[in-house]
């Protein structure tokens, strides 16, 4: 288990080289935007259910950013059941898009706060 979790982290921060990010579209920016308002209950009630609905609502649009809050979902167990496949499955899709969470926008950092 602790290698899966090592391995995920070595990817992650070995993609996170200058490789620029697509362009998603505003309706991606608002879902995240949302998501991260229900996940951390600012000014709304709080639903990490209703915030990995958004996410991978966003995840399907191509935002790497929702990928990775999905990896992290799944990897906590956050809104959804824990799954370490799926969370792999989710950080890799957000690497392979070049994301790479030290150095680029979080649901936080896109809502403003």
């Amino acid at each position: 288990m602790k290698s899966l979790i090592v391995s995920m982290a070595v990817l992650i921060l070995s993609a996170c080289a200058s490789t620029p990010l697509p362009q998603r579209g505003e309706d991606a920016r608002a879902l995240m935007v949302e998501g991260w308002r229900y996940e951390t209950g600012d000014g709304v009630a709080q639903d990490t259910e209703r915030a990995f609905a958004l996410y991978r609502e966003a995840a399907a649009q191509g935002a790497p950013e929702a990928e990775y809050q999905l990896g992290l979902m799944y990897e906590l167990g956050i809104g959804t059941e824990r799954d370490v496949h799926a969370a792999n499955y989710w950080y890799e899709r957000a690497v392979g898009q070049g994301y790479c969470p030290s150095e680029l926008s979080t649901p936080a950092d896109l809502a403003g706060e």
